[in-house]
């Protein structure tokens, strides 16, 4: 993990809650993440910059073009099975 957001805020007219992006390296390139509410509360302490982790499932939104800094086909959800 290359990049950890701070905990942020939202709400909107379908509800409100916390979230936080992370971006993952690989000799692919990067990978944005993305956690969610109750996984912000499970992996924000847990997820240290510049140290290798280990993901063992990551779920992926079908590809599309997401607007964002990195050059990546896809953004990743942070969940929980």
């Amino acid at each position: 993990m290359t990049q950890k957001s701070n905990i942020r805020t939202w709400s909107n007219s379908r509800g409100e809650g916390k979230l936080f992006n992370i971006v993952i390296v690989d000799e692919s390139g990067e990978i944005r993440a993305t956690a969610f509410n109750s996984e912000v509360e499970k992996f924000y302490n847990l997820i240290d910059v510049n140290k290798v982790g280990l993901l063992v499932t990551i779920i992926t939104p079908s590809l599309c073009q997401v607007t964002c800094h990195l050059r990546a086909l896809f953004v990743c959800l942070v969940e929980t099975a």
